[in-house]
């Protein structure tokens, strides 16, 4: 097993874990938006500061930063139900929930390959890594966020 992967495992073992540790109350609405809205503002904020970060290899312990700060948002997003799911069948609520939850799994995953490559100073694996990262934002959107 690589050290990236191993990185990665212990990374996804820890998010599991913290999850545990998040509120267990689903899609409350807070000032009209949802808890899980809050988060993906939180998040698109931090991935806006990270490319910028990410250009500057001397800059990589704030990237680092960025990304753990990331880690946690992605961990209490996926405590989250979308509010779209309420608009579903309740035959297909679950499913969509697992689909998000997925989704979310994935996403928390490519931003640990993120932190990895950073840690390594590998700073052009970080920036494709930060592409594809960027690529998962627009397709999540799409299938999960309710149109405005």
């Amino acid at each position: 097993m690589t050290q990236r992967s191993l990185i990665a495992l212990a990374v996804a073992g820890l998010l599991t874990l913290s999850a545990a540790f998040v509120s267990p109350e689903r899609s409350v609405r807070v000032d009209d938006d949802t808890k899980l809205a809050l988060y993906m503002k939180d998040i698109n904020k931090g991935l806006r500061g990270l490319r910028s970060t990410l250009r500057e290899p001397e800059r990589n312990a704030e990237s680092i930063a960025a990304v753990r700060e990331l880690q946690i948002l992605i961990t209490k997003s996926r405590s989250e139900d979308p509010a779209r799911t309420a608009e579903l069948p309740e035959d297909q609520r679950a499913a969509y929930a697992l689909e998000y939850q997925k989704m979310m799994l994935d996403f928390g995953m490519k931003v640990m390959e993120l932190e990895s490559a950073l840690l390594e100073n590998d700073n052009e694996a970080a920036q494709a890594v930060w592409k594809d990262v960027n690529g998962m934002k627009s397709p999540a959107h799409e299938k999960f966020k309710i149109k405005d």
